[in-house]
């Protein structure tokens, strides 16, 4: 079973998705929504795949979480948000 951590400030949209994903057969480890509960989650759990929302409140960056994360240990992201412009599309793509 692939274990999926969910980073996602709004806790609303994380219990919706962690519903939707547990209801597929992932097993989710959790949701978080910044930095240091990203770390600590990433680290008790390592996950196979992130689900990332982009834009965090207190302006954190979920890109920028995923980069720190990669370089603890490789995995698959899939970020979430609805912001679309070319600068934040080429940022998100420099994750892989």
């Amino acid at each position: 079973m692939l274990k999926v951590m969910i980073i996602e400030d709004e806790p609303l949209i994380a219990l919706n998705l962690t519903k939707i994903l547990e209801k597929k057969g992932f097993e989710v480890t959790g949701h978080v929504g910044n930095f240091e509960d990203a770390h600590t989650l990433f680290n008790t759990h390592k996950p196979d795949i992130v689900l990332s929302d982009i834009k965090l409140e207190n302006d954190e960056s979920g890109i920028e979480i995923v980069k720190n994360l990669k370089m603890i240990s490789d995995f698959c992201v899939i970020y979430l948000t609805s912001y679309g412009d070319d600068a934040m599309i080429e940022k998100a793509l420099s994750t892989n």
